[in-house]
């Protein structure tokens, strides 16, 4: 075995007749060139990169994938995007590439290993607020957290490291919607140390919803279900009855993944409970639980009851852009698992983009969770038009 340096990747190779792709280390994913290919959305072009770092010739690579030396060609030179769902995710499996450099989603992803990324604070580096507004600003944080002398006698005060914990959480959203689950994870967890540093116990509940949202949106339970455990009972003592809400519609969406309909249907009759107590009209508050039966009731095999719940909280998304793909989606899916098709596809039609590429990963996820359920209904005119109209924006579909 020999260490090479190609392209800057310092990938060790070795020739040999390999019946299937080595596993590759972080550093081969995360160096520049290969995730500018990825960012292009074309899986020739992360082919083509994949086999200049890797040192691998195409027939080898042809091996893996199941298919020809001559089909690895065209796939290379190709200027139109591969589409087709199935042989995506088969070759990005066959490969081994990470999910968080994919466009797409693999069924039965894992997020990477919580690692170190670009830097502890460059997150906040970028998403900060000005020093002027927390006190006594973050270059003297930044000193704190790495332990280095500063000329200040003082430590930074709980305001400090409130905006750090939320410029984090913001960070960490930003990574999960550019696909970069392994830094949006991390900058998640340093916010949550940093709220806990502040005293803020609302701000904690919040930021450990969101992690334990982002293990389920990626298929990870035996991460989702341990936080959102945390996350509840740090809810309830806030008092809070909008985090309550919020973070127990999370919570029974696990529960129903994991088919624990019981735990499932108390936590969402707790939140309704806690929504009538209050006397809460709050838009807000219903569309969290709206979404989250829906959710739960999609996981839990009842289309029928996920669709009325889906229809509230389309109705309820209207005031926020951000949600409303979410949760039209949503009521797609609902739509294609009772076989309304036509009105299903006209439902996810609503939302597709005018242009590509779809940026938001959780956008691409809600709407490759339509085109699966929709996969058996391919004869469908409707179908084959919705998936024409989602491959023009880069979104993969199964070839029909």
């Amino acid at each position: 075995m020999k260490q090479q340096q190609l392209g800057g990747y310092g990938v060790e190779t070795r020739r040999s007749s390999r019946s299937g792709a080595p596993a590759r280390p972080d550093e081969f994913w995360d160096a520049a060139p290969m995730r500018a290919a990825s960012t292009e959305r074309h899986f020739g072009q992360l082919l083509r990169e994949y086999r200049r770092a890797g040192n691998v010739g195409q027939a080898e690579v042809a091996q893996w994938l199941g298919v020809s030396q001559g089909q690895i060609s065209r796939i290379e030179r190709d200027r139109s995007q591969v589409h087709d769902l199935d042989k995506l995710e088969r070759w990005a499996k066959a490969l081994k590439i990470p999910q968080r450099l994919l466009w797409f989603q693999l069924s039965g992803a894992r997020p990477a290993e919580f690692a170190g990324g670009d830097g502890l604070f460059n997150a906040l580096r970028t998403v900060s607020r000005p020093d002027d507004q927390v006190g006594m600003g973050m270059r003297s944080l930044f000193r704190w957290l790495g332990n280095e002398m500063t000329d200040e006698p003082e430590t930074p005060n709980d305001n400090v490291f409130r905006a750090a914990a939320e410029s984090y959480l913001r960070g960490g959203w930003y990574a999960y919607d550019e696909g970069e689950v392994a830094l949006g994870s991390q900058r998640m967890r340093i916010a949550l140390n940093l709220a806990r540093r502040s005293g803020e116990a609302p701000l904690s509940a919040e930021i450990l919803a969101a992690l334990s949202f982002q293990s389920l949106f990626h298929g990870t339970l035996d991460t989702a279900v341990p936080v959102i455990r945390m996350a509840e009972q740090a809810a309830e003592r806030t008092g809070l009855v909008q985090l309550q809400v919020e973070v127990g519609s999370m919570g029974a969406a696990c529960y129903a993944m994991m088919g624990d309909r019981d735990t499932c249907l108390t936590v969402l009759r707790r939140a309704e409970k806690s929504l009538e107590a209050r006397g809460s009209t709050d838009p807000t508050d219903r569309l969290y639980l709206a979404a989250g039966c829906a959710l739960s009731f999609r996981f839990l095999g009842w289309p029928k009851e996920a669709e009325g719940f889906a229809r509230t909280a389309v109705k309820l998304s209207d005031r926020w852009p951000g949600v409303r793909l979410c949760t039209r989606t949503l009521l797609a899916s609902a739509l294609a698992d009772q076989r309304k098709i036509e009105e299903a596809c006209a439902t996810a039609s609503q939302v597709v983009p005018r242009t590509a590429p779809i940026r938001p990963v959780r956008d691409q996820i809600c709407l490759t969770s339509v085109v699966r359920r929709l996969s058996k209904h391919g004869d469908d005119v409707s179908v084959r038009m919705l998936y024409s109209q989602l491959a023009s924006v880069g979104v993969p579909v199964p070839r029909i």
